[in-house]
């Protein structure tokens, strides 16, 4: 059985008392006034309403753990400081004797009006921490992927939405960036709040084989903003821990769709958590049909230390009702890799420049989507994205950089990335100050 460990990776996260407040009475309709007194009796789950659902559904989502943040980077650090310890990841390994691995979904906080919970803004600046914490620490069963929150139509910092039409222009640069950058492109995805839609489901189904977003449970939510499964709506989706092919026209459905989408439940918040029951399912059905794949999901901007030992205790209970099933950890896109299929040809593109027209055809492997993507960097610093001319399908792709599209003359760098159809990608990336078409 394949342990995959996913955080929503989005660096610090503050809130001020008052702002706690604000929020009690947003969900909840509870006003109270905002004392020190009042907050610690919130942090100990003693206030009463009258109601006694209401306030255990208040102790639920405000608890002392809940409120504790990683404020600042500082508090990232510490929290990283055994987190990518070899003491800490030899503490707890698998049936094959390999560390405990971590996929950091990264996000960007960017086109923000403002900032009232001190979110690290910017392009690539989570991406990066983590990548440097990964490199300096040699962690390298770690991975990095995509996170992406689509932004509110009012406007709201701190709004959520499920519109990734709304936002395609920030998550299209955020790719193109990592892509030129990095040269690194994303085979796996977690959307902001569970939330997807059909317009993601489209999106997602162009360039990345692998969505870590099901959150199929089996109760409603006590939490009032999310009833209904408003934001991450997945009632009529598999709680099978071996993914599914969604359809076309429903994200929730088997379909005919070449991604996979896989169930993710949460760990350290306030809904959705993964419980004892859902780690003893995901054991019998890998004993049952020989590989299952159990994912779940926590923040950074929480210490996901208790979160990890907690898991493990799980685990361990699970082990002892299912010995014959043997526990590997692995990231996100290759446990994905693994549940698909055994020794498949990894991608590599090839990329010729020649003149001004760009071909993409490859040399082993298979795409998945249909279409590589391409990024474009200006020499004013302009990060842009533009689609392929279709020579061949599934073998042999075109761009000409003219009037009509852009001059070569105004460009600084040209890279080309994909995801394999079963995984892994491959980037190539070329330099117009040191190129030589010729």
């Amino acid at each position: 059985m394949y342990v995959v460990h996913c955080v929503d990776t989005e660096g610090p996260l503050d809130e001020t008392m008052e702002a706690t407040f604000e929020r009690l009475k947003e969900i909840f309709d509870v006003n109270l006034p905002v004392t020190v007194a009042n907050y610690t009796a919130l942090l100990d789950g003693n206030i009463e309403t009258g109601n006694l659902e209401i306030d255990a559904a208040i102790s639920q989502t405000f608890s002392r753990e809940l409120l504790s943040y990683n404020r600042t980077w500082a508090s990232i650090d510490e929290m990283c400081k055994t987190l990518f310890s070899q003491h800490f990841r030899n503490l707890i390994l698998d049936d094959f004797g390999h560390q405990w691995a971590i996929t950091w979904f990264c996000l960007d906080h960017i086109g923000l009006s403002s900032n009232p919970r001190k979110k690290a803004l910017g392009f690539n600046v989570v991406h990066s921490y983590y990548l440097d914490k990964i490199l300096e620490n040699l962690v390298l069963q770690d991975e990095l992927q995509l996170h992406y929150h689509p932004k509110s139509i009012s406007g709201n910092p701190i709004g959520t939405s499920t519109s990734y039409l709304n936002s395609t222009p920030e998550l299209i640069e955020i790719m193109a960036r990592r892509l030129i950058d990095f040269e690194w492109f994303p085979t796996c995805f977690r959307p902001g709040y569970h939330a997807e839609r059909q317009d993601l489901s489209l999106f997602l189904e162009q360039w990345i084989p692998f969505d870590f977003g099901n959150q199929s449970y089996e109760i409603e939510s006590n939490q009032p903003d999310i009833q209904d499964s408003r934001l991450g709506d997945w009632r009529r989706a598999s709680k099978s821990w071996g993914g599914y092919s969604p359809s076309y026209t429903d994200y929730q459905s088997q379909g005919e769709m070449g991604r996979k989408i896989f169930r993710c439940l949460n760990l350290g918040t306030r809904f959705r958590l993964l419980t004892q029951d859902h780690v003893d399912a995901a054991f019998l059905e890998a004993s049952q049909k020989n590989k299952a794949l159990l994912s779940f999901t926590d923040h950074d901007f929480r210490d996901i230390l208790p979160d990890i030992l907690a898991c493990k205790k799980m685990l361990e209970i699970a082990k002892d009702k299912y010995p014959e099933v043997k526990i590997r950890f692995l990231s996100a896109d290759k446990a994905a890799r693994n549940m698909l299929a055994d020794g498949i040809e990894p991608l590599e593109l090839v990329v010729k420049l020649v003149a001004n027209k760009l071909s993409v055809s490859i040399l082993s492997g298979e795409l998945f989507g249909w279409q590589p993507f391409l990024a474009i960097k200006t020499l004013d610093g302009k990060y842009l994205h533009d689609n392929f001319d279709i020579e061949s399908p599934q073998i042999l792709w075109s761009y000409s950089f003219e009037k009509q599209t852009i001059e070569l003359a105004s460009i600084h760098s040209i890279a080309v990335g994909a995801a394999g159809k079963h995984g892994g990608f491959s980037t190539k990336k070329i330099d117009l100050k040191t190129f030589d078409s010729q």
